[in-house]
């Protein structure tokens, strides 16, 4: 957590692989702008994505009871956009409106054709056309989030819009960056400092 006090808390939740210390340089920004508390989301990558979603849902409830709000935006790096969009559209989260900012980048929100180099669960679950994103495409938009996906056409693991994007989500699409430079950027990092900024549109 970087403590910082703010208006929202912010859970920002890693990709595969990876843990919450990849999302530091983006959570010192979102703290020097007033947003925060930052809270990292530690999950099993090799696991399930219905199980992390659960987790994720007990992390979120318990922040709200700790600050007494209710509810917080959510940033996801790649399978991490997967695991807040399967809390909210699946999972526990659904219809609770804890969520008033879902930002993913380069989330493989059609899959990835280089999931069968992975390992665990994953190596199945993040394949194009599983039942799991026919759930996924199937299941209604949130009516009390606002959607933010940030791709871009030059990372070599989402490769296509057809892998990147969540129809009805707002996009903001790059040709230059890597699937982690989207983590490091400062060009990222100021558009999802402006969408966090936005006065909340609820349902």
């Amino acid at each position: 957590m970087v403590s910082r006090e703010g208006v929202r808390p912010v859970v920002v939740i890693h990709g595969y692989a990876m843990n919450r210390a990849s999302f530091s340089g983006l959570a010192l920004r979102l703290a020097a702008t007033g947003h925060g508390p930052v809270y990292g989301f530690e999950y099993w990558s090799l696991g399930k994505v219905s199980s992390a979603s659960q987790r994720l849902h007990e992390l979120i409830e318990r922040i709200c009871q700790s600050h007494r709000c209710n509810s917080v935006d959510v940033v996801g790096h790649s399978m991490g956009g997967l695991v807040a969009r399967y809390y909210l559209t699946l999972g526990l989260g659904r219809g609770l409106g804890r969520i008033t900012n879902l930002i993913t980048l380069g989330t493989p929100h059609g899959g990835s054709v280089f999931s069968g180099f992975g390992i665990g669960r994953a190596k199945i679950e993040l394949s194009p056309q599983t039942p799991q994103f026919r759930r996924l495409a199937a299941a209604p938009l949130p009516d009390r989030a606002a959607l933010t996906v940030i791709w871009s056409r030059a990372d070599v693991l989402v490769t296509s819009a057809r892998q990147a994007r969540w129809v009805g989500a707002e996009e903001v699409v790059y040709d230059d960056l890597g699937h982690l430079s989207l983590l490091y950027s400062r060009r990222v990092a100021t558009e999802v400092i402006a969408r966090l900024s936005r006065p909340p549109q609820r349902g």
